[in-house]
């Protein structure tokens, strides 16, 4: 909210997102049943990417606004549930997918 944010910051955040939405849509093709409002918090939370890396791009500078924070806040409480959710490698093939991805972000990015 502040700026203060570094692009590193940035991109810790983004990965830890696109490996929490990536684990949520597995756990929900291995049967986890997984509510309305959780997944729309995920939603949300990845939907705030583009307009943050905008700024990036245009401001160089890393920033989120409040609505952005308060989206942050509630898919963070989302994810921390998943993890007690996990099983059978999830979370591991997780994060290898979203590591794939945040190297497409960045190289779009630079």
């Amino acid at each position: 909210e502040t700026g203060a944010a570094t692009v590193a910051d940035l991109w810790d955040w983004m990965e830890t997102g696109y490996t929490y939405s990536q684990m949520f849509r597995l756990l929900q093709e291995d049967g986890v049943e997984l509510t309305q409002e959780a997944e729309a918090a995920v939603a949300a939370q990845l939907n705030t990417y583009e307009p943050v890396c905008k700024r990036l791009r245009e401001w160089r500078k890393v920033q989120l606004t409040k609505p952005e924070l308060e989206i942050a806040r509630l898919a963070t409480q989302v994810f921390d549930g998943l993890l007690d959710l996990d099983r059978n490698g999830i979370a591991q093939a997780a994060a290898e997918w979203s590591m794939r991805q945040m190297a497409q972000i960045r190289g779009a990015l630079a």
